[in-house]
């Protein structure tokens, strides 16, 4: 199992690369067939991405985590934290913080453009929070742009 997550990671990584070299060439293109096409065959390699991607019934993970940094803050017991955000999904964050927060820990994240959203930390490691999002309390517009954060990495 660990050698068939290890192999679909590197395939979906290779594919990431390939899109690359499409958007390139389709930046230096005029032809708008051409650009069509071109922006077709990424447009599905980022398809193959996410559902190589995307965990599986016996992952641990319920929602598919991409690579992030974005500078934002925490709100805990009515003071602001500075935070850095290296991970995300729709369903929660890693996060690094100066500040040392035991799991069970409720807070407010501040996850730009989505806007406050009502999380508790689930677990830390070493400076690193989980985090998971109280969605029951986000709205249906926040929800979907953190979809959109999410999707934007495969597109």
């Amino acid at each position: 199992m660990h050698d068939r997550t290890e192999a679909t990671q590197s395939l979906s990584d290779r594919l990431s690369v390939v899109q690359e070299h499409l958007r390139a060439v389709l930046a230096r293109t005029s032809d708008q067939s051409i650009v069509e096409e071109l922006g077709n065959a990424a447009h599905e390699i980022g398809l193959l991405r996410l559902a190589l991607d995307s965990p599986t019934p016996e992952s641990r993970r319920h929602h598919l985590r991409v690579p992030e940094a974005i500078g934002t803050a925490l709100m805990v017991d009515g003071r602001e934290v500075d935070a850095v955000i290296v991970d995300i999904s729709v369903g929660g964050v890693g996060m690094v913080t100066d500040e040392q927060l035991p799991a069970g820990t409720k807070l407010r994240v501040a996850v730009p453009p989505v806007g406050w959203i009502e999380a508790e930390v689930v677990a830390t490691d070493d400076d690193r929070l989980h985090v998971r999002f109280r969605t029951d309390d986000a709205t249906s517009d926040q929800q979907r742009a953190l979809l959109d954060l999410v999707l934007r990495h495969y597109d």
